[in-house]
């Protein structure tokens, strides 16, 4: 019984802890996606390098190409992948000032910005 009631609430505090990315996806008011990559000339993209959203709304970077890529920005980052992968991030506020980011294994040429505005 001991145990049960153990497990029930490391459960509980599993679900329950902010931050927490047990499966949930975050609930998005509308979703951009940008393409992220290379091509068999070399070159490395983010296609769609400015993006505006409203708050609430998530960008999701979808990987193609052979190379490895990372996503960082703000408060955030990506797993280090190759395609196929995607990674979505939600902006629940808008700000003054665009996000500035970028691929870390790239970041002389791979970056991007998100700006998000009010609803």
């Amino acid at each position: 019984m001991r145990v049960m009631v153990l497990l029930a609430a490391g459960a509980a505090l599993a679900v329950a802890a902010p931050g927490s990315e047990a499966g949930k996806k975050p609930r998005c008011a509308k979703t951009v996606k940008v393409v992220t990559g290379d091509d068999a000339d070399g070159n490395l993209f983010f296609r769609k390098t400015k993006v505006t959203i409203k708050a609430g709304s998530c960008v999701r970077w979808v990987w193609t190409g052979t190379l490895d890529h990372q996503v960082e920005g703000k408060g955030f980052r990506s797993k280090l992948r190759t395609a196929p992968y995607s990674y979505r991030r939600r902006y629940p506020k808008a700000r003054k000032r665009a996000f500035q980011l970028l691929c870390t294994q790239h970041a002389l040429s791979m970056r991007m910005k998100v700006k998000v505005v009010p609803r």
